[in-house]
């Protein structure tokens, strides 16, 4: 058997499906083999075996499965509408609400923090310096306490702003020691 056969068959045991798999299953592979390997268990086949006799194991599968990926102002796209539409929507509605003072957002699954501090520095450079008297609370929420310590700390490599305009860059991030640090102002 090979993984991406075992994927199609355990991917949905976890809730989840092979489309979209296919760009990430080497990193998924990567790190079954490696589980595979801290248990002992020789081939997928024998894999497969040990899942029947270990339904706790399931549980390493799933995290195996979860391949995070983000960068700043990924999908650009996305956050260019964003910027043009909804930002200027929910503010035409503070405008209207005179009880409200802030708009607020929920990043569920937000990784290392990559899109909700893309969202907040949309707001900041959109519209933080023009309409300060509202403000953008951005709730960002992550299973995994790696990532969101990662997300703590707000320093992240080169390749993580890739898409991120240079402009903001240089206004929002300090270069420190192994990559680039959010700048809390």
């Amino acid at each position: 058997m090979d993984f991406e056969s075992f994927l199609k068959w355990a991917l949905p045991q976890i809730g989840l499906r092979w489309e979209g798999f296919a760009d990430v299953h080497g990193q998924v592979a990567r790190r079954l083999r490696e589980r595979m390997a801290d248990i002992e268990v020789g081939g997928l086949d024998d894999y497969r075996d040990y899942l029947d006799t270990h339904p706790d194991e399931w549980r390493e599968v799933d995290r195996c499965c979860r391949v995070t990926i983000s960068r700043f102002y990924r999908d650009g796209e996305v956050f260019d509408a964003i910027r043009a539409t909804v930002l200027p929507n929910l503010v035409e509605r503070l405008e209207d609400n005179e009880e409200r003072d802030h708009i607020r957002a929920w990043s569920c699954g937000a990784a290392s923090g990559e899109e909700p501090y893309t969202l907040r520095l949309c707001w900041a450079f959109d519209w933080g310096d023009e309409q300060t008297e509202w403000d953008l609370a951005v709730l960002a929420s992550e299973a995994y306490e790696h990532m969101i310590d990662r997300a703590e700390f707000a320093t992240y490599p080169e390749s993580s702003l890739r898409e991120l305009p240079e402009t903001w860059r240089q206004e929002a991030f300090e270069d420190v020691p192994g990559g680039f640090r959010l700048d809390e102002s």
